[in-house]
């Protein structure tokens, strides 16, 4: 990494954005009470990176996130990354404004900034179900979700307050930042590749990638046949099996369930079943089937097509790749001596545990 300022978007940008991905990591292990119940650690940067970046490069920061996730979820084509950037851009915009007219007079904390974005985030989401899943059903689970939100909005604010209060990472680019000022890389400091690193990829990468949105993208949103639909969603099930060497049941069952039955009302058709006063008919069950079909086709598609090591060219390549180096230096779990000592000293504090990495990392 060459010297340069930390807020320079070479160094402190990419550095964050692979801190999303770290916490995203992090919270992947920790068990969650219901499937749609996330605490949100990846946003932990967002509401940090406004105290220390522009707007312009908060709402950079932001993209950066939603895209590395979904290309390491392998849902960049789904509708999973539209609601993701959807909620994104809405909980920035948000936490943006009680920043800019509220913090800087110290009339709001982090834990206000956090609830804001959380409830800007699910209100966008709640939207796009309407629009994509569940219709006039959302509101059904409208309620779960907003006091959902609510909740790990208030939660993620405490983290992130006591993080800012603790870490010393934090104070030492706050300080940079606030002042403006160049910072000179110590001895110790991880090297990161980039202007120098030359990715190259097979070109049968590029080509398997392209033929599979070629081929699955027009079979799964023009096609009309339930039948051949859902032989389609077989088929890159199959396909995201192969290619990632498993297969997670649950949330497209999730996700096939209730979109299916939330999307059976309003009836109109040829009534098919009929399950005391409620009634299956023709037309919402093919319309529910063809809706669900098309969802679970675009994650599989996405799993099946979008490759995470293939890296692309130019700018945006070398940015990807910084991305990429960063987080693996920070999922690193070789210590110095020193560094163990300090973890063994904190090792109830998750967060003086990630703020001594960071520093390892980033000094």
């Amino acid at each position: 990494m060459k010297n340069s300022d930390f807020r320079n978007t070479n160094t402190l940008i990419p550095f964050l954005a692979s801190l999303c991905l770290f916490l995203a990591a992090v919270e992947f292990a920790i068990p969650k009470p219901l499937p749609f119940m996330r605490l949100g650690l990846a946003n932990m940067p967002i509401i940090l990176a406004l105290y220390l970046l522009t707007w312009k490069e908060v709402f950079l920061l932001m993209v950066l996130k939603v895209v590395c996730q979904a290309i390491f979820a392998g849902t960049l084509f789904s509708y999973i990354f539209v609601f993701s950037i959807t909620g994104s851009a809405a909980s920035v915009f948000g936490m943006l404004l009680m920043h800019r007219f509220f913090a800087n007079k110290k009339y709001i904390s982090p834990v206000g900034i956090s609830l804001v974005g959380s409830i800007a985030n699910t209100g966008a989401q709640i939207v796009m179900a309407r629009i994509m899943l569940f219709g006039s059903s959302v509101r059904y689970i409208a309620p779960v979700l907003l006091i959902s939100g609510t909740l790990t909005g208030i939660i993620l604010g405490f983290l992130t307050a006591l993080f800012m209060n603790r870490s010393k990472w934090f104070k030492i680019v706050l300080n940079t930042c606030s002042n403006d000022i160049q910072l000179k890389q110590n001895q110790n400091t991880v090297h990161i590749k980039n202007d120098k690193l030359t990715i190259k990829n097979p070109i049968y990468k590029y080509i398997w990638t392209l033929t599979l949105l070629a081929i699955g993208l027009p079979l799964l949103l023009v096609q009309r046949n339930i039948l051949v639909l859902w032989s389609t969603v077989i088929v890159f099930a199959i396909c995201s099996y192969f290619r990632k060497k498993r297969l997670r049941i649950l949330a497209p069952c999730i996700i096939f369930f209730s979109v299916t039955i939330l999307n059976l009302y309003p009836e109109y058709g040829k009534i098919l079943y009929t399950l005391g006063t409620f009634r299956i008919t023709e037309g919402a069950l093919n319309s529910a089937l063809r809706r669900s079909g098309v969802l679970l086709g675009m994650v599989f598609l996405s799993q099946s097509a979008i490759d995470s090591s293939v890296v692309l060219p130019g700018k945006i390549g070398r940015l990807f790749s910084q991305i990429l180096n960063y987080f693996e230096a920070l999922t690193d779990k070789s210590f110095t001596k020193k560094e163990k000592k300090s973890v063994a000293k904190n090792i109830n504090s998750i967060i003086d545990s990630i703020d001594i990495k960071l520093l390892a990392v980033y000094r």
